[in-house]
């Protein structure tokens, strides 16, 4: 254990000690004057009343020490994971595990310096263990309004003296784990005119997997093309259906955000005229790679999920160059909490990026990459050109726009470029992308 740590765990032990509250220091310091009046004037009048405003706050110290509570507390949210702006309800059940009535205790859940504090409230007194009313009921609410991993606990309990003389703090229960994500806005199945207005995605899907069969029939769909009307399935069930493809494996998609050092430094937050915070920078890139990889989880997709760069500098991916898989409904819940657990990486010397397992394919893959771009340096542009040809189709989603020779370097590479500024913007951007016509600023 070094200096520093132990230096943290005796101040930690000093808060929780009692200690006298402003009306007992001033009690203290009068008691201290009258006794050395009481000797400086030879006045034996004024050294009880003196003894006496010393010895009530260190009785009151005593009176805190000896009425520590001994609780239990279990704590439940109405939801451990949730995204920016959401609100989640804190139940804490508090039992007492002494042998005496515990009453007269103030409570406050503590919480990370990043979410709103919770007020300092009266705990309803708690009898005896063993006895009817030896627990009782918190409850309180929790409105993260940024996105990341927040500690949520311990329950801090203060006793006092009657005379509001002495205090003590201690601490109860374990700490609980917030995941707040980004915001996730609703994106479209598929982009107007892409695949003849069949759909960008099952559109995608044929390319992924171009010996699919037709062998599901389903309700039709606002949007469906008449063409794929199945009439066979609409005459025996009495209702529109149109066909649906039954895909012998999950079409696969690579989802790249730009996670480097630079670009957490573009990042914050912006104060709009209703009120709202809206993400800039980094934060909206965030919230760009969470609506594509749901949107495509959702669509079926199978999508792999790499960073640039790690939070403690190494190649992107989960471990090292490794990238993270996610489908499914688990796979919303599992990419979801990647982006809430983002953090500024520190960047050593010598970065390889992308992962082995994308540089290492030497032919074109048949399913589509999105890369999330705020502030790419050359290594990462450099590897885009790579990747540029083993896949199809490629979309950069540039969040405050790109360089000149960078955005030149991408269109020579045939990536398909999109400039956002405002996260308003994303849908339309979205559309433009998937429909595959060129390069669009999009504010």
């Amino acid at each position: 254990m070094s200096a520093l740590d132990a230096l943290g765990r005796t101040a930690n032990r000093l808060r929780r000690a009692p200690r006298p509250t402003a009306r007992g220091w001033a009690l203290i310091v009068v008691g201290v004057l009258l006794v050395v009046l009481a000797f400086a004037l030879h006045t034996r009048g004024l050294l009880l009343p003196g003894l006496i405003g010393i010895g009530m706050p260190l009785a009151a110290l005593a009176w805190v020490a000896l009425r520590r509570p001994n609780v239990q507390v279990v704590r439940v949210f109405d939801a451990r994971m949730l995204p920016v702006g959401g609100a989640t309800d804190v139940q804490l059940v508090v039992q007492n595990r002494s042998a005496r009535r515990l009453d007269g205790a103030t409570w406050r859940d503590e919480t990370d310096d990043s979410l709103v504090p919770q007020p300092e409230a009266v705990l309803p007194t708690a009898a005896a263990a063993g006895r009817p009313g030896e627990s009782v009921s918190l409850s309180y609410r929790l409105e993260p309004e940024r996105r990341g991993v927040f500690a949520v606990g311990p329950l801090r309990l203060t006793v006092h003296d009657p005379f509001g003389l002495a205090r003590g703090d201690s601490t109860h229960g374990p700490v609980a784990e917030l995941v707040v994500t980004p915001r996730v806005a609703t994106l479209e199945e598929g982009a107007p005119g892409g695949a003849g207005g069949d759909g960008t995605v099952r559109s995608l899907a044929r390319r992924t997997i171009p010996n699919a069969d037709e062998l599901i029939a389903r309700e039709y769909r606002r949007g469906d093309p008449y063409r794929r009307v199945h009439w066979r399935a609409t005459a025996r069930l009495g209702e529109l259906m149109v066909r649906q493809e039954e895909q012998s494996g999950d079409p696969e998609a690579v989802l790249v955000l730009d996670t480097g050092a630079e670009a957490f430094r573009r990042t914050g937050w912006q104060l709009l005229p209703s009120g709202e915070l809206a993400p800039v920078g980094f934060e909206l890139g965030v919230e760009v790679a969470a609506a594509v990889g749901v949107r495509l989880i959702r669509d079926g997709f199978r999508v792999q999920f790499l960073r640039t760069v790690e939070a403690d500098g190494r190649p992107g991916g989960l471990h090292g160059a490794r990238s993270v898989e996610v489908r499914g409904a688990s796979g919303v819940a599992g990419l979801l909490d990647q982006l809430a657990r983002l953090d500024e990486p520190t960047v050593p010397d010598g970065l390889e990026w992308p992962s082995p397992q994308l540089r290492g394919r030497g032919h074109a893959e048949r399913r589509p990459v999105y890369a999330v771009l705020v502030d790419p340096d050359r290594e990462v542009l450099a590897a885009l050109e790579v990747l540029a040809s083993r896949f199809e189709p490629r979309t950069v989603i540039a969040i405050g726009g790109l360089s000149a020779d960078a955005r030149t370097r991408l269109e020579s590479a045939d990536w398909n470029v999109v400039t956002l500024t405002e996260a308003g913007a994303l849908s339309a951007a979205w559309e433009y992308a998937n429909a595959g016509r060129g390069s669009l600023d999009a504010d």
